[in-house]
């Protein structure tokens, strides 16, 4: 990824020499707060953000209930395909998988889908933690309707995954949150994907955590 140097406002251009910069972890670590910040709010920062989301894709499932009357069933959630070197898998959270059980065993009928994909979480299901500590559920996916979702797949290595972070390392994370689902006609929803960096603060056998820190917020999308 390159930067403009024209749009370093406020920077000391006397070693932009030519049109573009590249990133590096060596130049990016040797900006004052202000710089990082300013980066973080620019190009770069889009383009971090553009990359996590074209990982994740959107979970979605409707049907009417069996009380005649009720309102229609209509949730969401969050997944993305994981690859850790014996093929790709979808993973989700278990508490999204057991708020679609609930939901089936209510309705007359559910439809459910995997991005633009039929995808029927309980035919599909490798295995789901019953632990509330490990908030994890995987699903069966074939080949084909990996390229049909347009997603990139998140790479791992064969044996344990992910290896534990480092203090201080960046984790991106994202999702679409169902209260930004839009039902624009009977065929049509759009979902609102929300996206963020943070530093890894600690993390334990079951959970990684990053406490976020107001004084070093950037809005990267001018929101």
């Amino acid at each position: 990824m390159f930067v403009n140097a024209e749009r370093r406002i406020g920077f000391d251009l006397e070693a932009a020499k030519s049109l573009y910069r590249p990133y590096s972890p060596q130049w990016l670590n040797s900006l004052s707060d202000e710089e990082k910040q300013t980066v973080a709010a620019g190009q770069f920062g889009r383009q971090m953000h553009d990359s996590g989301g074209a990982h994740i894709t959107w979970l979605f499932w409707h049907g009417q209930r069996r009380i005649i009357g009720a309102p229609p069933i209509v949730h969401n959630g969050s997944a993305f395909v994981l690859d850790c070197g014996r093929g790709p898998f979808v993973v989700t959270a278990a508490h999204v998988y057991s708020q679609f059980l609930a939901d089936k065993r209510n309705a007359r009928r559910i439809a459910s889908q995997l991005g633009n994909v039929t995808f029927d979480l309980e035919d599909r299901l490798i295995d789901c933690g019953t632990d509330h500590r490990v908030d994890i559920a995987t699903f069966h996916i074939e080949a084909d309707e990996v390229t049909a979702l347009g997603k990139q797949i998140v790479t791992g290595t064969d044996g344990a995954w992910p290896a534990p972070p480092n203090h201080d390392e960046i984790a991106l994370f994202g999702g679409f949150l169902g209260n930004q689902r839009i039902i624009i006609g009977s065929n049509e929803v759009s979902f609102g994907l929300h996206l963020a960096m943070t530093p890894v603060t600690d993390f334990t056998e079951y959970q990684i955590r990053c406490r976020f820190d107001r004084r070093f917020w950037v809005d990267v999308r001018g929101l």
